[in-house]
């Protein structure tokens, strides 16, 4: 998986390096809302209600002019993505909070001026997974993959030259969870299969820095 992940980037790097010289680059700061959620299939506990929760993200970004219509816009973010539970028999909630490393690679398409149609892969590295539950924190890291692969589908609208707002959504591929060898009440052990994709709506802002 990382090698096609280190494949894939090479051949973005490839496709649009002889560009950049030709073309305006400019490069940008984000950060935004996130309402997340991991959607799964298999693993539903019992008596437990899944919901969004919501987090945040911030970053960099560049945008690399290819013609009049058309800009790459690579981004490198950190985002906080996940889910919280409340369990009906004891009445506790609990959230579980994934750390990412997030690289979109996006393509944009200008109908208008102001107005940019984004669409691309995001790739994402896993740095750490918290569970927060009944006052108690534990590090859950172990227990999901490392590497997420996801497609980005967005607009960003500038308000002016220098500063935009932007709504995106992330629809994840590859699943967040590990096979992990468990117990039940009873006593029982069962193994929780590889499971869960990520959904993440992002409501922000951007500024650029060096924007005309």
């Amino acid at each position: 998986m990382r090698q096609l992940i280190k494949s894939i980037l090479f051949i973005y790097l490839m496709t649009f390096i002889s560009q950049v010289s030709y073309s305006q680059v400019i490069i940008g700061l984000k950060t935004g809302a996130n309402l997340s959620n991991v959607k799964f299939k298999d693993y539903l506990f019992a008596g437990v209600e899944q919901n969004p929760k919501l987090s945040f993200n911030a970053g960099l970004l560049a945008h690399i002019g290819i013609k009049d219509k058309i800009l790459v816009r690579p981004e490198l973010l950190y985002s906080m993505k996940g889910w919280q539970s409340r369990e009906y028999q004891t009445n506790s909630s609990g959230r579980v909070n994934l750390h990412y490393i997030n690289i979109p690679l996006l393509v944009g398409y200008k109908p208008i001026e102001k107005l940019t149609i984004l669409l691309g892969p995001e790739f994402g590295l896993l740095r750490s997974a918290i569970l927060k539950t009944q006052g108690l924190i534990f590090k859950t890291t172990d227990q999901y993959n490392k590497i997420d692969i996801g497609v980005d589908l967005g607009a960003a609208y500038n308000l002016s030259p220098k500063f935009g707002v932007e709504l995106r959504y992330n629809y994840g591929f590859t699943a967040v969870s590990k096979e992990i060898p468990l117990t039940d009440e009873n006593g029982n052990p069962f193994t929780m299969a590889k499971d869960g994709r990520n959904r993440v709506l992002q409501v922000g802002v951007f500024y650029l820095l060096n924007g005309k």
